[in-house]
């Protein structure tokens, strides 16, 4: 269909243009391209606004100078929000990647932000800063809309991936509750890449039904393809390697190619536990080292200055942690 041009007379009925298109600047309704016709516009004039059929140019004009006033200022205050929307989730992804408490960005951040400005630069710039939301929700908002998109991504490429496998644990964290991870390998093009797929967590009981419907149910939330599921991981945990019931027989009855494997971080424990005498002294004696040094503060403050008089490059011991 060929464009029809915008004639300079159309403002007489009170029409401009917007991308090709006509647009009423009284009633600000734009019509289709087609629609770029003297009789059509003047039939709108008539029908819509009877009241200005017979108005002079100038009160078209003025109407015309009026609209690309406020489209002006409108299109500057959109600009201006975008960057402080752009700012505020900015500043919520360091929040979050630092695991600070959300409340910092208000407290804390934009009081500093503030002061900085006003003393580099001035305080007219300074006050531009009150656009940016740190609030505590608004912080929150932004940490759950970045982990949504990171996980569409993630899904995206799984979904796209020949095939895939997946590795879980439950783990008991620092306020006693349990939770479930999950982490998942796919093929992204042409290399190989791992993520964090979920966690979450499993309010009463820790057993197989408890973690296969967790799982499930996010598998059927999302979509993801049980029939492309090539590995599993686990540790050793009778909930996830029994041989009826455990978790791994579950998942292998959804994924019958899938192939299940040892978690290599628990091979070291199932190691230590079957270990020769002589090496088993040897633990036992380092066991008793550690216990000794922190037993007491008065034992870490002497092992810490024995390690700064031999120039070590830790003043502190170093403890080994079990997953959780």
């Amino acid at each position: 269909m060929a464009k029809r041009p915008y004639n300079e007379d159309f403002i007489k009925l009170g029409f401009t243009e917007l991308d090709g298109k006509p647009k009423c600047i009284i009633c600000l309704k734009v019509l289709s391209a087609e629609s770029m016709k003297k009789n059509k516009l003047q039939r709108h004039l008539e029908t819509n606004h009877p009241n200005c059929a017979n108005k002079p140019v100038a009160f078209f004009e003025r109407k015309l100078k009026l609209f690309q006033s406020e489209r002006n200022v409108m299109t500057a205050f959109t600009e201006k929000n975008k960057l402080a929307v752009y700012s505020s989730y900015v500043a919520s992804y360091q929040i979050a990647k630092e695991k600070n408490p959300h409340t910092i960005g208000e407290d804390l951040l934009m009081p500093v932000m503030k002061e900085v400005v006003k003393i580099m630069i001035g305080e007219k710039e300074s006050k531009k800063l009150n656009a940016i939301s740190l609030s505590n929700n608004t912080v929150k908002r932004r940490v759950e809309a970045m982990s949504d998109d990171v996980l569409e991504q993630i899904l995206i490429q799984v979904k796209q991936s020949p095939f895939y496998s997946i590795q879980l644990d439950e783990s008991t964290d620092i306020v006693g509750l349990a939770q479930l991870s999950v982490f998942i390998r796919y093929i992204n093009n042409p290399a190989v890449s791992e993520d964090l797929l979920f966690c979450k967590t499993l309010k009463l009981h820790t057993k197989v039904e408890d973690i296969f419907q967790c799982l499930g149910d996010f598998f059927k939330k999302y979509s993801i393809p049980w029939d492309k599921l090539a590995g599993i991981c686990t540790d050793g945990a009778a909930a996830c390697t029994g041989y009826k019931s455990g978790v791994v027989k579950r998942i292998k009855d959804k994924a019958p190619n899938a192939e299940w494997t040892h978690c290599f971080l628990h091979r070291e424990a199932l190691a230590a536990k079957k270990l020769s005498q002589e090496l088993h002294e040897v633990l036992i004696s380092v066991v008793k080292c550690v216990n000794f040094i922190t037993a007491r503060p008065l034992n870490q403050r002497l092992f810490s200055s024995l390690c700064a008089d031999m120039d070590a490059d830790h003043k502190v011991q170093l403890l080994h942690t079990e997953v959780r």
